[in-house]
């Protein structure tokens, strides 16, 4: 083989390799994620919105379309409703479904709870140690907004989260 005919396979596969290797690093490829059961997802970023889980169906493969990172939770939505006492040991009892003002995430101690803000009836702020399983962040995690393929429904999804 001649030098000319070496260096033309020698730029097709390095302009090959460029490809892939840009392919990989710029994520241009189509990413698609398939929703399993128990997976949460809503209409906006957030666990205070609506959710959107029964717009889609286990096993639907869903495209990836967008990625958000939320770096410091701003509240928590209860998932579970419980009874609390505070440091004068009056109890307050939290609702499934709430959203409390967060003071102290504690994001770097998984098993220490997390301190709320809460209004009592009477008008007063009290704050409140809250377990982590009782309840979920909001504003915080790595959010992907996905979409069907076949038409523009969306969703988001948080696939990362430091809550726990």
């Amino acid at each position: 083989m001649s030098k000319r005919t070496i260096m033309v396979i020698l730029v097709i596969l390095a302009t090959l390799a460029g490809f892939v290797m840009a392919n990989n690093i710029l994520g241009t490829r189509i990413r698609t994620i398939t929703v399993r059961d128990g997976d949460a997802l809503y209409v906006e970023p957030s666990v205070t919105v609506l959710s959107a889980s029964s717009l889609f169906h286990v096993g639907e493969e869903l495209l990836v379309v967008d990625k958000l990172e939320l770096t410091k939770p701003t509240a928590i939505k209860m998932v579970k409703s419980i009874l609390l006492e505070d440091a004068e040991h009056t109890k307050y009892k939290l609702e499934q479904g709430a959203v409390y003002k967060l003071s102290k995430a504690n994001l770097d101690k998984p098993a220490a709870p997390c301190r709320v803000q809460v209004k009592t009836k009477k008008g007063l702020m009290v704050e409140l140690e809250v377990p982590k399983d009782a309840a979920v962040p909001v504003d915080e995690g790595t959010w992907l907004r996905l979409r069907k393929k076949n038409d523009k429904t969306e969703a988001w999804l948080r696939s990362k989260t430091q809550w726990y």
